[in-house]
């Protein structure tokens, strides 16, 4: 009775003294005793409203031809026309409205969130600026819509997926005369390691196998699923998934996307195991021509030897995989396959996100499983946020837009070399603000900085910022940029 609850969540300009759905994140953070062993941390409201801002900014600026930044800006932070033309509205309508959006670490689904809130805003600004009728608003399938269209996520974290589930379907209650179920966000916010996509040295990233014929045997109350193609059968099933009209039919889809997820499994598996019986046929071929070196030989016969245990290896791997896939606790994420839908598309247009910090040297054997996904980033005295730097750009589609707030330490330190030499190989830095002795996370001691990236060629600029000590926590962070940057 202490507290004025509400579903709304507001704005940093807006204080209302209420409980809303962002105490879910506070809870996230203190209820699970190992987040910040695991480097989780919540980020504050004004920094997720920032970044969401930014990105979004960018990301029009990206597509559009007939405005500026600085009219887009107004458009996205006040709201202002500024001389944008009706067409070009509907244009900005029609970009938010295919915007693709990941966050690789979702935890309890902040910045989505945040970019949702944007996006609705931005589409309900537009609706009325261009004198639609007030009968055809319709906030909650609008924001339906979003969710189901441009949201993306995966986490480690089971219970962290299950927060950012409920958040937004919180965010529908509000805006729905009767409350209807949560969608079945199964298929959109997941649990999985972003940074995996390989179990015991076996990889299941094989994009080739999408297109391959699938069987027929799967019907859905006597509906037959068309023999696609294993990706698009896959693409058609969880979009059936995501709202239908009963339960039997949900549990139906779902066996039937999980088969369908077992049979490409089976099909990495097959392809591993063929590549590794050629291996294995041209070792022992080389082993008959060089007898007579014995170090070589005992190599060669080292090779072999864990060719062969790999591949007796293969049931016991394709047991556990199945196990993964059914209870929906996986140790590696198939990114191509769950949002395949996206990168048919070249990628996403936007991953943003607060990626943990834990150093590599902690983590012990899954540094050891991150170190065999080659990135050019790894190094064993480093730190897993720097993965993901790299991942999230990966995923990016050309010219997508990456926004990221991590630890600082890769700025001065000689493990922060690799992902210095990638942002400048692999990146277009558009803004870089850099929080010198200045906590932003309140259970944190580190020191952080928001990146803004293109993927495109760096064009040898950055707008840098360095906000000291004095800057104070909860004021609007974008005014203190633009006042207090550097062109680099």
């Amino acid at each position: 009775n202490g507290y004025n609850f509400t579903i709304y969540e507001n704005s940093p300009e807006d204080h209302t003294v209420a409980v809303d759905p962002e105490m879910l994140g506070s809870i996230f953070e203190n209820l699970l005793e190992d987040n910040k062993d695991k480097g989780a941390f919540y980020t504050p409201k004004e920094i997720v409203h920032f970044m969401t801002q930014e990105s979004l900014i960018e990301y029009l600026n990206t597509h559009l031809n007939n405005t500026t930044k600085e009219q887009i800006e107004n458009l996205v932070k006040n709201q202002v026309l500024d001389n944008i033309s009706n067409p070009d509205l509907i244009t900005i309508e029609k970009l938010i409205d295919e915007v693709k959006v990941c966050d690789p670490a979702i935890g309890s689904g902040a910045f989505p969130m945040g970019l949702l809130q944007e996006v609705f805003s931005l589409k309900a600004f537009i609706h009325f600026a261009l004198d639609r009728p007030q009968n055809k608003w319709f906030p909650a399938q609008i924001k339906q819509n979003i969710i189901q269209n441009s949201i993306y996520g995966v986490d480690l974290e089971e219970d962290a997926v299950d927060i950012a589930r409920l958040r937004f379907w919180l965010s529908l209650v509000v805006d729905e005369d009767k409350p209807k179920p949560l969608p079945n966000l199964d298929y959109k916010i997941m649990q999985g390691n972003s940074l995996l996509e390989s179990f015991e040295g076996i990889p299941l990233n094989n994009s080739n196998l999408f297109n391959e014929p699938t069987d027929r045997n799967i019907t859905l109350f006597e509906e037959p699923i068309e023999d696609y193609g294993l990706g698009d059968d896959i693409k058609k099933l969880m979009k059936d998934y995501y709202n239908p009209k009963n339960y039997k039919k949900k549990q139906a889809i779902h066996k039937a996307i999980d088969k369908k997820v077992i049979d490409y499994i089976d099909k990495c598996l097959e392809g591993f195991e063929n590549q590794k019986l050629i291996e294995l046929a041209g070792a022992k071929q080389t082993l008959k021509r060089k007898t007579e070196l014995k170090q070589k030989t005992e190599t060669i016969l080292k090779d072999i030897n864990q060719i062969e245990v790999t591949l007796s290896s293969k049931i016991n791997a394709r047991k556990k995989l199945v196990e993964f896939e059914q209870n929906s606790e996986r140790p590696y994420f198939l990114w191509k396959l769950f949002f395949q839908d996206v990168f048919d598309n070249d990628g996403f247009d936007i991953v943003i996100g607060n990626p943990p910090y834990v150093q590599l040297q902690k983590m012990k054997e899954e540094a050891t499983k991150l170190e065999g996904e080659k990135y050019t980033t790894f190094r064993r005295t480093g730190d897993i946020y720097t993965l993901f730097y790299e991942k999230g750009n990966s995923i990016l589609k050309p010219q997508g837009i990456l926004s990221y707030i991590t630890s600082n330490t890769w700025m001065r330190t000689k493990f922060g070399e690799g992902l210095r030499e990638y942002f400048v190989d692999k990146t277009n830095i558009i803004s870089l603000l850099n929080f010198e002795d200045t906590q932003i996370f309140p259970s944190a001691t580190v020191e952080v900085n928001i990146l803004l990236s293109k993927k495109e060629k760096w064009d040898n600029k950055i707008r840098a910022t360095a906000i000291k000590d004095d800057y104070k926590k909860g004021t609007d962070i974008s005014d203190y940029e633009k006042n207090n940057h550097l062109i680099l």
